[in-house]
């Protein structure tokens, strides 16, 4: 079953941050979905807590920071699903947010 959502996670230098955004994409009830997080050439340990969620998301790393548009645009080449939602590394879905389409 192809998702019928993408969500596009980017981030930058967010290990305080991007665990708990990647848990609101993965906990959100509709059950039609990927994730693809891309790390946009991070120095710290982001990339380290990005690899601890294994397969229940995609993981892309780019080799030096572009900026988040350059990384908004590789997560969408990525993409299956019909829908794409950006979030931010340092932000969080709301649980109800996708089924509000």
């Amino acid at each position: 079953m192809e998702p019928l959502f993408t969500i596009i996670i980017v981030c930058h230098n967010h290990e305080e941050f991007v665990r708990e955004a990647v848990e609101s994409a993965l906990f959100q009830k509709h059950p039609n979905k990927e994730i693809i997080v891309v790390d946009d050439g991070s120095q710290d340990g982001t990339a380290n807590v990005l690899q601890t969620f294994g397969d229940s998301i995609v993981f892309a790393r780019l080799p030096e920071n572009r900026g988040a548009g350059a990384a908004r645009n590789h997560g969408a080449s990525l993409a299956v699903g019909e829908y794409l939602v950006f979030l931010d590394g340092d932000d969080v879905l709301m649980s109800w947010a996708l089924g509000t389409c």
